[in-house]
């Protein structure tokens, strides 16, 4: 419920999709929920947190009730069983697409530093035509930062991105997401376009189809200074090993999502807006992706890749620096729940 005091108030949602978190890391995912309650935000504006567990059995659930009962801005859904990783996402994504701005927070990201939504809210307000609002993502490797990406490194593109022409902006999007880097889908969202293009679909590079109609609906708009955290894991984030076998394999998984992709807006009702230029958007796409998914596994599948043209490797030692954020840890709620070893769920 929201205090009678806060009704007002526009309301920043942001959804903590998770499962089993216990079983990896429990601290990832206070961690998480603390780097949101501390985000400095102006006094009209309101948190709202929806962590929405999907079936986990580790007593990760019992976690989530208790930060949920601690903290009034934290509600919990409780799946009892596995309704898949997709339609969990999309559920949160529909309970937060009547508040004013929607953020996704993976369970083991950081929201970033302590202005970050606050920045965002107020390039939209700057930019009433634009519909989403990016930052800079700093990709994190336990205590190491190891690489980042921002639009703003492209000015070009960015002013794509701002462009009235729907075409323009769906280009800029779509050809640099990707399952590697995918950071802009933590992006923040008018909760109106997020009601108006629904969740993500179950194809291949669905995050690319999302973000294209993100861009298909009005402009985004970019603050470096607004950063986000994402921790390094999984194959795609990290370096791979893989037999020559394994690439070629690799390049027909890349091709069935470029196919996915520009199928998607070839074909959706969120994209008639390109209207004479679709044609034209999809066959670029279909060239970009391809040669930025497809082509460079089948180098590396016939052993021709050299190791400055791999999009697959990165974070190498090369890439390593230093800190780039504030410095301040995000450990309030961990040091909490330890100090007080919450006897349900044995937080030790």
């Amino acid at each position: 419920m929201i205090p009678d005091n806060q009704s007002t108030l526009r309301t920043v949602t942001a959804i903590i999709p998770t499962m089993n978190s216990r079983s990896n890391d429990r601290a990832d995912l206070l961690r998480s929920v603390d780097s949101l309650l501390t985000q400095d935000l102006p006094p009209d504006l309101r948190l709202r947190i929806i962590i929405g567990d999907n079936g986990s059995n580790d007593n990760s659930q019992i976690l989530i009730e208790q930060i949920a009962s601690r903290y009034p801005q934290v509600e919990a859904v409780l799946r009892p069983t596995n309704i898949g990783g997709l339609n969990n996402i999309n559920d949160l994504l529909e309970r937060a697409s009547n508040d004013d701005f929607v953020v996704i927070v993976a369970d083991d990201d950081r929201c970033g530093e302590p202005d970050r939504l606050a920045r965002l809210v107020s390039a939209l307000d700057a930019n009433p035509d634009a519909v989403m609002a990016t930052g800079e993502t700093i990709y994190r490797d336990g205590p190491t930062y190891v690489d980042r990406w921002s639009l703003a490194d492209d000015p070009a593109r960015v002013e794509a991105l701002q462009s009235r022409d729907a075409a323009d902006r769906v280009i800029a999007m779509v050809e640099v997401t990707d399952p590697i880097n995918n950071a802009d889908i933590f992006a923040m969202v008018r909760g109106e376009t997020v009601r108006d293009i629904g969740g993500l679909s179950s194809i291949r590079g669905s995050d690319n189809v999302w973000l294209g109609r993100v861009a298909a609906s009005g402009q985004i708009v970019v603050d470096p200074e607004a950063k986000f955290i994402r921790e390094v894991g999984g194959l795609s984030t990290r370096p791979e090993e893989l037999s020559a076998e394994g690439w070629a394999a690799k390049a027909t998984t890349k091709a069935e999502l470029v196919s996915d992709v520009t199928n998607a807006i070839a074909t959706e009702a969120h994209f008639d807006v390109l209207g004479e230029r679709r044609a034209e958007v999809v066959a670029h796409l279909q060239l970009a992706l391809t040669e930025r998914l497809v082509l460079p596994a089948e180098r590396e599948a016939a052993g021709l890749a050299a190791e400055a043209e791999r999009p697959f490797l990165r974070y190498s030692e090369s890439n390593r620096f230093d800190n780039p954020i504030s410095g301040r840890a995000e450990t309030r709620m961990v040091e909490e729940f330890a100090a007080e070893r919450v006897s349900a769920g044995e937080l030790s």
